[in-house]
């Protein structure tokens, strides 16, 4: 573990070709690279080494439907004749019998002298990128020992550093996660005591799905004995909310980090309080202490004086990946009328959206003892003292891993939803009234079709006569007197006498 330092050096140049933009459409692919140089010896020559069946088991429960997985071993590239590194050994849409048959023939590969092959980082990466990635987003997973060759000479440091500098302001780079693993192992020559799992996220796309894969309760967290190292982004996202609503009117939940809020009172300015904790995303960071304050952005004009504090203003020993104490968010929300004309009395909700920002200044962080612990054990040290957690990290972890000490301030932003709820009785009114001129018109079309008696008087003698309005009938009395009869809709039928020719 000495050489971990060198975790990802074969990526120095990838600075260059991690610096060229992926698609940000298109295709999507998991790589899962592992490493098979001589350094990992024990991984492949010790008949209980838990590699092979813990790669399987990463490669399938990671797998995304729709994305294609890309399964290949490396070491470097030139080294072994008729090689190549990264060398695929499965491609395409997962299978577990193909997946599985790829990673069983991995093995330890040996140069033309006869000697184990060495490993290059920066190969590797750099194959990736140009002839399995081919300009696509996606994520790749790097399995390793973190050993490439013995020498640490002053330009390997130095190159390092270089990389690790491009690796930090690449925005293409979106996400990296480490998984650092106690995995005893031992062969012919030296002994081994653990792995390092790294995930690294090529394009928003594959920083989205990565976050998928590593969520909370994800299959493939199974996998891991604690949370993932974040190792960037480190300046975003420093928490996570996790509120409900103080009120019992008003519903507000969390889903997949947007902020739903519904059965606000609309019409009139309203005070929203949410309560619950914050949780602490940094693995293996505690929050020893932060200030605490929010913001509100909106661009619908309806919310954008819209107000929101936070309490405590200050956040105290939140633990690494776990939960702060009682946390309030107060929303002061402004009236939002009812939508205008016809459309605002039909419906009688209104959808509104904004942005929560909440901001960490003035962090300070301490390490969380049950991953210093774990590393000092991978490294073969014994319990160490709190005081010396950094200076163990520093020794045995690449710089990046170091980079929390650099952040003294970070943002998370939270999409809001706001639903205004309006009283039902313009519609009620609405529907009232509509149900009136629907019997009215009933009615009238009733008294159309229905035939009423009368009694008209038809020369000197009065008739009997049943007639519809607007129904026209000829009478003649006994006389020979007659009339034409209209009906009319209201009062008795019109009679009109008709002259004798």
């Amino acid at each position: 573990m000495r050489q971990l330092v060198r975790l990802l050096l074969a990526l120095i140049l990838a600075g260059g070709a991690a610096g060229a933009a992926p698609a940000k459409g298109g295709e999507l692919r998991q790589v899962f690279l592992v490493q098979n140089s001589g350094w990992m010896e024990p991984f492949y020559l010790d008949p209980s080494s838990p590699l092979k069946p813990f790669v399987k088991n990463l490669v399938g429960k990671s797998n995304l439907a729709g994305v294609d997985v890309v399964v290949a071993s490396f070491n470097q590239d030139g080294q072994v004749a008729g090689r190549r590194s990264p060398e695929v050994l499965f491609q395409g849409p997962y299978a577990q019998g193909a997946v599985d048959g790829a990673i069983n023939g991995i093995s330890l590969q040996r140069k033309a002298s006869g000697a184990y092959a060495d490993a290059d980082f920066r190969g590797a990466l750099l194959g990736t990128f140009a002839r399995i990635l081919q300009g696509r987003q996606g994520i790749i997973w790097i399995v390793t020992n973190n050993k490439d060759a013995p020498d640490n000479n002053p330009a390997v440091i130095e190159n390092t550093r270089a990389f690790y500098r491009a690796l930090r302001e690449s925005p293409h780079i979106t996400a990296i996660s480490a998984f650092p693993m106690r995995k005893l192992v031992t062969g012919p020559n030296f002994k081994e005591k653990g792995l390092i799992v790294y995930a690294i996220a090529y394009g928003e796309r594959a920083a989205q799905a990565l976050g998928a894969i590593l969520r909370d309760g994800a299959p493939a967290r199974a996998l891991f004995p604690a949370p993932p190292v974040k190792l960037k982004p480190l300046s975003t996202d420093p928490v996570e909310l996790q509120l409900n609503s103080a009120d019992a009117e008003v519903r507000a939940r969390v889903v997949q980090g947007r902020l739903i809020i519904s059965g606000v009172p609309g019409g009139e300015q309203q005070q929203v309080q949410l309560q619950g904790n914050v949780k602490n995303t940094y693995y293996p960071q505690n929050i020893a202490q932060a200030r605490m304050s929010a913001g509100w952005a909106s661009k619908e004009p309806l919310l954008a004086g819209a107000g929101v504090t936070t309490t405590p203003a200050l956040l105290r020993n939140v633990p690494a990946y776990g939960q702060s104490g009682p946390v309030s968010v107060n929303l002061t929300l402004p009236a939002v009328p009812r939508p205008p004309g016809l459309a605002g009395i039909l419906e009688d909700e209104r959808t509104v959206v904004g942005e929560l920002q909440v901001r960490l200044d003035d962090l300070r962080f301490s390490l969380a003892p049950d991953f210093v612990s774990r590393i000092a054990a991978i490294s073969g040290g014994e319990t160490i003292q709190a005081e010396q957690a950094e200076r163990l990290m520093a020794a045995q972890l690449p710089e990046v891993f170091l980079d929390y000490r650099r952040i003294s301030s970070a943002t998370m932003k939270v999409p809001v939803q706001v639903t205004f709820r309006y009283s039902p009785w313009p519609l009620i009114l609405l529907i009232a009234l509509a149900a009136l001129l629907l019997g009215a018109l009933l009615y009238l079309l009733f008294a159309l079709s229905r035939p009423r008696a009368y009694t008209v008087r038809v020369g000197q003698t009065d008739l009997p006569v049943r007639i519809k309005p607007r129904e026209q009938r000829t009478l003649q009395d006994a006389f020979g007197a007659r009339a034409l009869v209209t009906g009319r809709l209201f009062g008795p039928p019109a009679v009109r006498p008709i002259e004798q020719s």
